[in-house]
């Protein structure tokens, strides 16, 4: 982690009804956490079991929600749970394991997600 940017961690939840539900949390800054909210819909194939087919789209309400923008607790829980610095996956449910180098797996197709990443530059940024 950068030590002179901000982020925010967020928790992921997703209630598949009777299939059960997935919840994850994981730290990015507040503009990438816009750009995951502007991704197309994503699919994790059958994460709860066969044939479930989950389809999400990030900017569904509730999906996403920022639990703590207090630099020092997001700081330290990092380095407890040694957070992963390619995707920022703190607890749980990795939403975002369909990254491979760079690019993003939707419903469709791959698409580029170059700012993707901790230690990425947001996106805008050079």
């Amino acid at each position: 982690m950068q030590p002179d940017r901000h982020y925010v961690l967020v928790r992921f939840y997703l209630d598949a009804y009777r299939m059960g539900s997935l919840e994850g949390h994981f730290i990015t800054t507040p503009a990438k956490l816009e750009a995951i909210k502007q991704l197309p819909p994503t699919y994790f194939h059958d994460v709860l079991g066969k044939h479930s087919e989950i389809r999400v789209k990030f900017d569904e309400k509730d999906l996403l929600t920022v639990v703590s923008e207090d630099q020092g607790f997001i700081r330290e829980a990092a380095r407890v749970f040694a957070v992963s610095e390619s995707t920022g996956h703190v607890l749980g449910f990795n939403p975002f394991e369909s990254v491979w180098d760079g690019e993003w797996e939707t419903a469709d197709e791959m698409i580029p997600v170059p700012w993707f990443g901790l230690n990425a530059p947001d996106p805008g940024e050079e």
